[in-house]
């Protein structure tokens, strides 16, 4: 009988905490209507900059290398050679899973969080494995990188940098992470992608970019009404950066100086944003974002070390070219020497056991 009581009154006082979540959120909801009928004015032009934006800038620039990112992602999925074993070992994750990682280096955001969750769902990878992939194999993508950041720059050799920071940080954040996994999955590669089903695909996800964008533009309009605009040039840019990456990095060229519009757009690739934050957690089923979080500002460190002495030597009179030749060298450097730290590691356990 007692037990009965328990199990009722908790019933009871989840149901009322449930409740109160729901006029709680019910109460935010009404406070940004009563503010949109306020001040119309301002909503209007946030969402009329909003669809200017995605007309004149994004759909143009961005959707021909979304249509080409979505092809080569469905051909990448399920990949597995082993030829990227040695890439697997740096990055510690399961055997087979390299391809996860490359989706996610080339699909942008959120298509990395996507396909680790779908794979937990399924039981191809562990919940343990999934939680820590998470943290490094959702990034933002070349069709972003090259269709959006490039036009920030005087020269596109610079949106290459940028992307080899991105990839580098991605590794090193991977190789600097506790835990790695011995078990060895296998993940079955889709049916190829028809054209008209990637263009389908495409034109979805560039509705889904644009209704993003709107929304923060409004809010951002508010922002700029109420306190943005007494900012300097560089922390205004940071803000909208952190809340929504599309608007963010489309006003770039604001900030005067290469080299800090260099080290912040590499910075906000990176974090992603709380905008970009929402889109992960929404198709991050049970694995969650909390260690995802952590990871993004490892790795948001991480490359903001690598960015600096990059400026240096492109204010210092360094060719851009061969900045980027010399940065792109560390990538495979990496994957050789974690392969030759796992032989080595091996060869030394043997050595130990057969002393014993």
């Amino acid at each position: 009988m007692k037990m009965d009581v328990l199990s009722s009154m908790h019933i009871e006082s989840s149901e009322v905490i449930q409740l109160v979540k729901r006029m709680y959120k019910a109460l935010i909801i009404a406070l940004c209507m009563l503010l949109l009928i306020l001040d119309t004015k301002t909503a209007v032009t946030g969402a009329v900059n909003g669809i200017n934006l995605c007309i004149r800038v994004l759909i143009p620039s961005l959707f021909p290398f979304l249509l080409i990112s979505i092809l080569l992602t469905d051909l990448l999925s399920g990949t597995s050679s082993v030829i990227l074993r040695p890439l697997g070992r740096l990055l510690k994750i399961p055997v087979g899973s390299e391809s996860i990682f490359l989706v996610g280096m080339i699909g942008g955001y959120p298509v990395g969080a996507q396909i680790i969750s779908q794979s937990a769902e399924k039981g191809i990878l562990t919940n343990r494995d999934a939680e820590r992939m998470m943290q490094f194999c959702n990034n933002a993508g070349p069709a972003f990188l090259f269709g959006v950041i490039s036009q920030q720059f005087p020269d596109r050799v610079y949106t290459w940098l940028i992307w080899i920071i991105i990839i580098l940080s991605t590794m090193l954040t991977a190789a600097i992470l506790p835990g790695s996994s011995d078990k060895e999955v296998s993940i079955n590669a889709p049916k190829p992608m028809k054209l008209t089903q990637a263009m389908e695909k495409s034109m979805k996800v560039m509705a889904g970019i644009c209704g993003w964008v709107m929304i923060f533009r409004v809010i951002l309009a508010f922002l700029e009404r109420w306190f943005l605009w007494m900012l300097p040039d560089i922390p205004r840019v940071a803000i909208q950066i952190l809340l929504e990456l599309a608007n963010g990095c489309t006003v770039l060229n604001e900030i005067q100086s290469i080299g800090l519009r260099f080290i912040i757009s590499t910075a906000g690739l990176c974090i992603g944003g709380f905008c970009v934050l929402l889109q992960t957690l929404s198709v991050s089923g049970t694995i969650g974002i909390g260690k995802y979080i952590q990871g993004k500002l490892l790795q948001t460190g991480i490359s903001i070390l690598l960015a600096i002495p990059v400026v240096f030597l492109l204010e210092n009179g360094m060719s851009p070219f061969i900045t980027a030749g010399i940065a792109t060298i560390f990538i495979p450097i990496l994957v050789i020497l974690s392969n030759y730290r796992k032989k080595h590691k091996i060869k030394y356990g043997i050595s130990l056991s057969g002393s014993v």
